[in-house]
Parts: C-alpha cells; structure tokens; sequence
C-alpha cells in the first residue's frame, strides 16, 4: 500500500467518534489495498518497463517497491526479477568497456608515479602489498624523527610516527601548518625498543584519503609544517618536517587516491564480468 494517512490530535480535542471514523476509513483502505494488490503490482511492472532503457534507475527503484509492497506476490516478483536481471545486464555489458579504459589510464598513472615508490609484499603474511616512498626507507632514516605514511593496494594508508631519543611514549601526533592543526590522540598499539643503546619508538594509524594527517599535509600550501608528539595529551617532542619529506607525503598521498580508484575500479570489472556471465546463462 502506498498510500499514507496521518491522524493528528489538536489539543487533545479529537473526539472518540472521530477517532472512529478513522479507524473505519483505515480498516477499508487496507481491504481495498487488498482487493486491488495484483492490478497495483501489474501497474507498477508496466511503469519499470517503460523507462528501462530512457532511465533504468528510475526502472530499478520501482521493481524494487514491487518486492517491498508485494512480498507475497510471487508471480509479480519473479516478473519484476526478469526485467531487473535484464537492465543489470545491459548496464554490465555498456559499463564494462568504460570501465577497462579507465583502469588502462589509471594504470599508466600509476606506473609513472611508482618511479618514486617501492612495492613489497609478503604472500605469507599479508593479503596486500604496500607502497612505500624512496625518501622513507627504514635504512636511510635510522635515529631521526620523521612521519611516514605507507599505501596499500586498496588506497588505505597507514600513517607512522617515528621516534628516537629519551622515553616518551608517545599516543597522540599532532601537525600545525600556519594557523591550522590537525591531531590524532589516544592512539593503541605503539611499539617500543631500544637498539645499539638508541631508545626508539614508533606510532601508527590508519587513514583513509579522505581524511587525516596524510590529507592535511599534502592539501597545505605552507612548508614550514611542525609535529609535537603527544603523551595524554601533553606536548612532549616538536619537530619540523622537512621540505623533501613534505614532498614526499604529497606524493605518497597522490599515488594513494590512483592506487585506491585502480582497486574500486578492479573490483567493478570483477562485478561487470559475472553478471554478464550471470545472466548470460538464465
């Protein structure tokens, strides 16, 4: 039933007897919703098939309502079945072919940008390989205080803090660009050790590209970009980050929007594919 009434009481004024015609009138709307349900569902199959090719949303939407008015009109529903599984496939077979020419230009983009970057992956260990920029490998930054964001192959990035002096425990990070500050606090799971008598430790957290530190770093236009690290609240170390590591978030955080729509788009394709095999088949 589709159509809605509303009963509104002014003041507590509303009599017992008008409060009986309500029910009444409600009592015959649903008998007539009743008595009319196979016309209705008929009706609204008619409409999806006349805008399924002009706007097959539009189509989607209304065979749908069909399933959510008529649960218990089976031979209706499995009509509306018929025509959703024939838009679906005509907008697999015309999606297919824009979406591999956008994964070959995304591809091209990512094979210029990861120039700059180094790609790792432990079969044994991690279901995704991870992008690191040059300017962050371990090896070449030993004992300095740096913030280091990682991409994996879905766009996910991890964001890492790294610490070298007098025990801090640090669990918040917070980056200041001009007037504007951007922080993370309360953060679990840091990691401590000391190596060669150098304490260190080492903070992460995961981000998305639409928001956090990676995102604030890379969209501000100022260099001189300074860090305090944070215990419960309490600035315990400050730093600047360099003009080359600023470079270098900037660029991890571009490759981490194309690798995240390469995998969007990947997954898409995978989607297209079996539905055209789907219902090829029915």
């Amino acid at each position: 039933m589709r159509n809605f009434v509303r009963f509104y009481i002014d003041d507590m004024r509303c009599t017992i007897f008008t409060f009986c015609i309500f029910v009444g009138l409600l009592s015959m709307i649903f008998c007539s919703c009743g008595e009319n349900e196979e016309l209705t569902a008929e009706e609204l199959l008619l409409r999806a098939k006349a805008v399924e090719k002009t706007d097959p949303q539009q189509a989607l939407l209304t065979l749908d309502s069909i399933h959510e008015c008529f649960p218990r009109n089976v031979k209706m529903r499995r009509a509306a079945d018929t025509v959703m599984w024939r838009i679906e496939l005509a907008q697999a077979m015309k999606s297919l072919p824009y979406v591999d020419s956008v994964i070959s230009e995304k591809e091209k983009m990512l094979a210029e940008m990861s120039v700059k970057f180094v790609y790792s992956k432990d079969d044994l260990y991690q279901d995704l390989g991870v992008w690191e920029h040059r300017v962050f490998r371990t090896e070449s930054n030993t004992g300095r205080n740096y913030l280091k964001p990682t991409v994996k192959e879905n766009g996910e990035i991890t964001m890492t803090s790294f610490y070298a002096g007098r025990e801090e425990k640090h669990d918040g990070i917070a980056v200041t660009v001009g007037e504007y500050t951007k922080q993370v606090t309360d953060i679990d799971g840091g990691t401590s050790f000391v190596d060669l008598g150098v304490y260190h430790e080492f903070l992460s957290v995961t981000e998305t590209t639409d928001d956090g530190l990676t995102k604030f770093i890379a969209e501000m236009q100022g260099e001189n970009a300074m860090v305090n690290l944070l215990s419960t609240g309490e600035v315990k170390v400050k730093y600047k980050i360099s003009n080359r590591d600023m470079a270098a978030i900037r660029e991890t955080y571009a490759l981490a929007i194309t690798v995240g729509d390469l995998w969007n788009l990947q997954r898409d394709r995978v989607k297209f594919q079996k539905q055209i095999e789907r219902y090829c088949h029915k």
